[in-house]
């Protein structure tokens, strides 16, 4: 609908999603219950996540902020995010299944944006650490979503650093 020009449609859409996406989504402590009944818990967790930051950048063009929001376990983006930290900072207590590996890149974008739109640098340094990890990460498709930030090119992200991307976020939001 934003694409199309229908602001007021994907304003009415993107706030719908509160209920339909953000309420039963999220449990209060930020874990993703429908996802972690599965049998790659973190893959799913991680990919779930990714959806409803897209969500979130959406709704941030069209001055509605999902970044915050607190559905009706009083959860939002940040705690998810915090969540699933809990299993990159411990994968072995990680106490719900994950019958394959999961790939850093699977999480590093999220925490590297999570970092930026919460102000944290514990997201910021696990972002760092998983990047330097993998060398890569799945958040490069997230980021072309970030308002006034589609100009990053793929070379860019290929030669990602903490502060490099820092950089472009700020000239970004300028």
């Amino acid at each position: 609908a934003k694409y199309l020009g229908k602001t007021e449609l994907a304003y009415k859409m993107l706030e719908e999603s509160k209920e339909k996406r953000f309420d039963h989504h999220l449990a209060a402590d930020g874990s993703q219950p429908h996802e972690l009944s599965r049998t790659r818990s973190v893959t799913y967790s991680a990919f779930n996540l990714k959806g409803l930051m897209y969500l979130a950048l959406l709704a941030e063009d069209l001055g509605l902020n999902l970044w915050n929001y607190k559905n009706i376990n009083g959860a939002t983006i940040e705690d998810a995010v915090a969540f699933l930290k809990t299993y990159v900072d411990n994968p072995n207590d990680w106490p719900y299944e994950q019958i394959s590996a999961v790939s850093g890149k699977r999480l590093t974008g999220a925490f590297v944006i999570a970092g930026k739109k919460y102000n944290r640098d514990d997201f910021r340094k696990t972002g760092d650490e998983l990047y330097n990890r993998v060398g890569e990460y799945f958040g490069h498709s997230l980021l072309r979503f970030v308002p006034n930030e589609r100009i990053l090119k793929e070379q860019m992200i290929q030669e990602y650093s903490s502060k490099k991307l820092s950089m472009l976020y700020e000239l970004a939001k300028d």
